[in-house]
């Protein structure tokens, strides 16, 4: 359970109307095993380092722009190596404590499929820092460099497609939380769908479209902070 030296901030909440919900956890202490019946979790860690414990295995201890997928019925704890700030994206999004329990699964749920959402809602001014409109595609600022020193950032990003590009010290975790995307790092292809997520790392060549008439929405985790500089164009 959530204790009181646990700061939680709501980036994206239930009543963001999105589908899905982004939370930033700042703690100390252990958060005790739990499962979600419906909802598949993403845990980003930012700053600090987070122990991560699934189903009795050896626990994962994940760094700064590291990560963990937790699907539904799985058995976790997360317990901080001192102070930890780590995100928690949850795919579809609820108030907590609605699909958070405690007690031990009496079978394992189906195999997580994503929610059908048709609708594609806009996301209030309020819950991004700025909006920032390009050729093809629209990037919402939920947390910008001057608030991280630097050290990272997120934004969702709203695309049909992007310029073919890399980056020399940025690493970036994109995760899906809209749509269909179709990703092509250094000439391989994939096409994601809602709730999946990619690693591209720095030296990396990629490219973002959206597989489908209308645009992708994605968020997107960068370590460090997303640097015009260090965004470089491959021709052809």
């Amino acid at each position: 359970m959530m204790n009181t030296e646990t700061n939680v901030t709501s980036l994206v909440p239930p009543e963001a109307a999105q589908g899905w919900k982004l939370e930033l956890f700042e703690t100390p202490e252990s958060i005790g095993s739990h499962y979600h019946k419906v909802q598949r979790h993403f845990i980003v860690v930012v700053e600090g380092e987070m122990e991560v414990s699934c189903n009795g295995a050896e626990p994962l201890v994940l760094g700064c722009g590291e990560f963990a997928q937790i699907d539904p019925g799985t058995v976790h704890a997360l317990t901080p190596q001192g102070l930890a700030r780590f995100f928690s994206f949850a795919l579809p999004g609820f108030a907590f404590p609605e699909d958070v329990y405690f007690d031990i699964p009496d079978e394992m749920p189906d195999p997580w499929r994503p929610p059908q959402m048709d609708i594609f809602p806009a996301l209030d001014k309020k819950y991004y820092e700025a909006k920032i409109k390009q050729h093809s595609y629209d990037v919402y600022d939920l947390i910008s460099s001057q608030k991280t020193d630097n050290k990272w950032s997120v934004a969702l990003v709203e695309l049909h497609d992007s310029l073919k590009h890399y980056h020399q010290i940025a690493k970036e975790i994109y995760v899906v939380v809209h749509g269909s995307l179709e990703i092509e790092i250094d000439g391989h292809c994939w096409t994601l769908k809602t709730g999946e997520c990619v690693e591209v790392n720095p030296g990396m060549v990629h490219q973002l479209k959206s597989h489908g008439k209308g645009p992708v929405r994605v968020l997107c985790f960068h370590f460090p902070a997303f640097n015009p500089a260090d965004y470089h164009i491959v021709e052809g």
